[in-house]
């Protein structure tokens, strides 16, 4: 590995752990779900100016630490709609 790839993978490995850590404390907060996973990755993205594959190795990372995998799963769709069609 030249000195050039080995800076991007501690970059990369910084960020993930970073993402991971945040995404823990929230999980430590509540084992539900605060928001819909893209949600939580526009977060992180404008919080950290992190990478998209950054966030979304970190949130793996995070889940399989806390055991909370349900967070794996979608949210439950709304019933009703913000908009009603007339």
């Amino acid at each position: 590995m030249t000195p050039s790839q080995r800076k991007l993978f501690e970059k990369a490995e910084r960020e993930r752990e970073l993402v991971c850590d945040w995404l823990l404390g929230l999980m430590a907060q509540s084992q539900n779900k605060p928001a819909a996973k893209d949600a939580l990755r526009e977060i992180a993205l404008k919080k950290f100016n992190i990478s998209k594959a950054s966030f979304d190795h970190g949130w793996n990372m995070a889940v399989m630490k806390s055991g909370n995998e349900h967070w794996w799963e979608p949210l439950p769709r709304r019933k009703f709609r913000s908009d009603p069609i007339n």
